[in-house]
């Protein structure tokens, strides 16, 4: 089975340069109209991507391809990118290699994002409408991953989550008696760890994920809002269960009805973003509170090594969060050398030229605020920062003793070209600052590089059937421990794991 997956690239019938196919559905076999089918060049060939729509008849044809190895993909909303070639459903496909007179018929089959459903229950089995449902990693903290509401019958479906374990929780919600539903993970517990963990799958639906929220009394939050100048305000109450916003004028005051008693993060902003206030609050029963909203000033950005030396901007790029409890906010460039920062709390990752990594991002300047008890702790893949004055100043510190790990991967002493080759950190300070785990492709002769490293302990793992890495599948494919030292130069030789 090793040779045949190595080998296969190679022995695939081919003349006239065309590749061309059909993009269908998984289950029905269907054809799939206007999926992105795109050819994507490995590592190491000269040639440029090339992509296309399928045609009404899930038709393509790239009619002229350069030689060299490619992989060749399929996507379209709604399904999980699909490549040629993958053995499971959450696999990498194999590389296709062209020559100057290759031809190839290759059917890629897309297969649906998971789904869960199930009903929202009121104390005699009936079903509830209208009550939010947010599903979770089933993991601490909580990451919202995808949230619905459910119909008039109490049924909710949440569509477009990967596979994996999740937790399922009710957001608050008032009845039409003025009843309220306390926030509660399914069956019906108020406890993540008294949960029911649902286990998703791609293609397929999840059923069954009941909830039966526990009644209780709900608060209100009311506030007011001074300004430095006279604006429009958004204000904007968010908490793990996710966010609700309000508009007024400054000054101004906000309410927000049905609120759930629990911890609660409350920004205020211009409509511009130049300017806002932040606040954590314990919600229970009528909470008041009032806002200052300042204008904010451009981060100062300082960039030095560890040895004192100060960096341009262009070496260093960074990227950030706001890092509200509903945990929906985008990933976003943090544009240098004086990026706008809204109030409160941020996750930044930051990346440096050849040779450098991020060591540190800290505020030089700003109220520290220490977490409430009730906020839990962040990821580890993030550095975490507080922005809350007009003047601040972000100082990023840069280590000139980045490691490397290089290598090839190989089956059965072959190289093999266009592998998914995963680097885990297993300190939680190499994961902040290298931002979680790290993966590439292989290059045209198996080669791969990842550059950039702090030193200490890394798992390795090479395989085509899996595109993302869990400690679950690194202890199932028993992947090498590689430890390097500061500045070093470590090279690897990884074995292609074959999931059985």
């Amino acid at each position: 089975m090793r040779l045949l997956i190595f080998f296969l690239p190679f022995l695939i019938p081919v003349q006239a340069g065309v590749i061309q196919g059909l993009v269908a559905e998984n289950s029905s076999g269907l054809p799939m109209s206007r999926a992105l089918v795109r050819l994507e060049p490995l590592p190491g060939n000269p040639a440029k991507p090339l992509e296309l729509r399928s045609g009404r008849s899930g038709q393509f044809t790239f009619p002229s391809v350069a030689e060299g190895l490619y992989v060749l993909s399929a996507k379209r909303e709604g399904f999980v990118q699909a490549t040629y070639g993958q053995r499971r459903a959450e696999g990498f496909g194999i590389p296709i290699t062209v020559t100057q007179s290759s031809a190839l018929f290759a059917e890629i089959r897309m297969r649906r994002v998971g789904s869960i459903t199930g009903k929202v229950l009121d104390e005699n089995g009936i079903g509830l409408p209208r009550v939010p449902v947010v599903a979770y990693k089933a993991q601490l903290p909580l990451r919202a991953a995808a949230q619905g509401i459910s119909d008039d019958r109490g049924i909710y479906r949440i569509a477009g989550i990967g596979s994996g374990k999740y937790w399922v929780r009710s957001a608050s919600a008032q009845l039409e008696d003025g009843t309220g539903m306390l926030p509660t993970f399914g069956p019906i517990t108020r406890e993540a760890r008294n949960a029911r963990v649902h286990d998703v799958r791609i293609d397929a639906e999840t059923q069954f994920a009941n909830v039966q929220p526990e009644p209780g009394t709900l608060g209100r939050v009311e506030g007011s809002i001074i300004c430095d100048r006279v604006e429009p305000v958004t204000v904007t109450l968010s908490s793990e269960t996710g966010s609700r916003t309000a508009s007024t004028g400054c000054p101004g005051s906000f309410s927000f009805d049905g609120v759930s008693p629990g911890g609660y993060e409350i920004v205020a902003s211009y409509n511009d973003s130049s300017g806002g206030a932040f606040q954590e609050l314990r919600v229970g029963g009528l909470t008041r509170v009032s806002l200052t909203l300042q204008t904010m000033r451009p981060v100062e950005v300082e960039i030095r090594t560890t040895s004192g030396q100060i960096l341009k901007p262009e070496e260093v790029k960074l990227f950030g969060r706001r890092d509200d409890l509903s945990g929906q906010a985008k990933v976003v460039p943090i544009t240098l050398p004086r990026p706008m920062l809204a109030t409160g709390y941020w996750e930044i990752n930051g990346y440096a030229i050849s040779g450098k990594y991020v060591e540190s991002v800290t505020m030089g300047s700003g109220r520290a605020l220490q977490r409430p008890e009730w906020r839990a702790a962040r990821p580890a893949e993030w550095h975490e920062i507080f922005v809350d004055a007009p003047y601040a100043r972000l100082r990023v510190t840069v280590s000139d003793k980045a490691a490397r790990i290089s290598g090839s991967v190989a089956d059965a002493g072959r190289p093999v070209p266009g592998a998914v080759v995963f680097l885990w950190p297993i300190a939680d300070s190499a994961r902040r600052i290298l931002g979680g785990v790290r993966q590439l492709v292989a290059d045209v002769a198996g080669k791969f590089s990842f550059e950039g490293l702090p030193p200490g302990d890394y798992r390795l793992l090479a395989t085509f059937d899996a595109t993302e890495a869990t400690w679950e599948l690194l202890e199932e494919a028993r992947a090498a421990t590689v430890h390097v030292e500061a500045g070093s130069v470590r090279s690897e030789t990884v074995p292609l794991w074959i999931a059985p």
